[in-house]
């Protein structure tokens, strides 16, 4: 969802924003560019771009200072009464919270909001059922998301609005009672990745830094494939020492054949290669031995495409909406009556259609000149 203040328009605020988190290495900032693309936007190259963990990114686009990232980080003007309604939202909405600041002011806010995965929950009852004792969330989210995550996941601790060097420390703390595993995708999570025994990214959606620094890299985007990973280093491990005793057994047994004169040197050759052939066809073994994963296939794919493409095109019209009542009694009558309007071409046309729901007519091909209202931002 998409906040603009009172000076800016909504789609020059996510061209903005998503023109600025191009070249940063961010999960967060990867899905802003993706909702900009996805809304139509042609995004400039910025320049001079600085970026600093735990706080945001700022950078030159189209000749405007923009800044994306905490409201500290954004303006250093005392927070208004349209900040305080933004964060309290943000709560409700259980949404992590970005803000935009064009030329030194906060220019409006975006709602980012990120799901529990399906499998997580899943995925560690089965990690425990693995022999992993402890789970801990680590995250730079507000202790209300991460408390409410934490819940539906059933972590055994929550630590909860952490900057990278604190992600550090919570693993050094874990590591004096075992060895650790640290599961991150983010640019930020690479030190903890790096101070872990063993670090995992998430490949699809991580970044170059996190995937370099880590141990095992999941190259898929599904946090159940961590089972996996464990179950066939297990496997693999059982299988190699099966390997080294069988091979190195039938080796000395051959060489005290061989003392006692019982075993020719050719023959000691060519059943020291076949000794050799069997230990490799045994280490095959982790390979034949992988899991089958289920995938959906013919009617069920496209069902599933289909709700897809829905959801998406659903998603700006249900900001709309947001947007509508947030308008109500701040706006003139006349402009409040066309966001109504709008709001009513939205329900009629595409959330409760009498046909079938139509395509979006149009997307912007090219950025529009920036021009801020009469009314001075938040």
């Amino acid at each position: 969802m998409i906040a603009p203040g009172a000076a800016w328009d909504r789609d020059d605020l996510l061209l903005a924003a998503g023109s600025l988190d191009q070249v940063s290495p961010h999960v967060l900032a990867s899905a802003i560019v993706q909702a900009a693309l996805a809304a139509g936007q042609t995004l400039a190259l910025p320049v001079g771009v600085h970026e600093e963990a735990g706080a945001g990114i700022r950078g030159t686009v189209d000749g405007h200072e923009v800044r994306v990232g905490r409201r500290s980080w954004v303006a250093a003007s005392p927070p208004t009464d349209w900040v305080h309604g933004i964060r309290r939202r943000a709560e409700l909405d259980g949404a992590t919270t970005v803000f935009v600041g064009i030329d030194g002011a906060t220019a409006g806010a975006l709602f980012l909001d990120d799901p529990v995965r399906a499998d997580a929950a899943r995925t560690l009852r089965n990690l425990r059922r693995a022999g992993i004792r402890r789970m801990v969330l680590v995250t730079g989210d507000r202790s209300e998301i991460a408390e409410m995550v934490g819940a539906v996941t059933g972590v055994d601790q929550v630590l909860a609005e952490r900057t990278p060097a604190e992600n550090v420390d919570a693993v050094l703390v874990e590591r004096r009672n075992g060895p650790t595993i640290m599961v991150g995708d983010g640019v930020n999570d690479a030190p903890a990745l790096a101070a872990a025994d063993v670090g995992v990214a998430l490949g699809v959606r991580g970044s170059t830094a996190t995937s370099e620094t880590a141990d095992i890299v999941l190259n898929v985007d599904r946090l159940d494939r961590l089972g996996d990973a464990i179950h066939t280093s297990r496997r693999a491990l059982e299988i190699a020492r099966q390997s080294v005793v069988i091979g190195m057994g039938l080796s000395l047994l051959a060489m005290g054949a061989a003392a006692v004169g019982l075993l020719p040197a050719a023959y000691g050759a060519l059943l020291q290669e076949a000794i050799d052939v069997a230990v490799i066809l045994n280490a095959l073994r982790v390979a034949i031995e992988a899991p089958a994963y289920a995938h959906l296939e013919g009617p069920q794919a496209e069902l599933g495409l289909r709700f897809s493409g829905e959801h998406d095109l659903l998603r700006n019209g249900l900001d709309r909406l947001r947007a509508a009542t947030d308008a109500l009694g701040s706006v003139p009558a006349a402009e409040a009556l066309a966001v109504l309007q709008r709001a009513r071409a939205f329900l009629d046309e595409d959330l409760l259609p009498t046909k079938s729901p139509r395509t979006p007519s149009s997307t912007r091909s090219s950025p529009r000149p920036w021009a801020a209202r009469t009314q001075p931002a938040p």
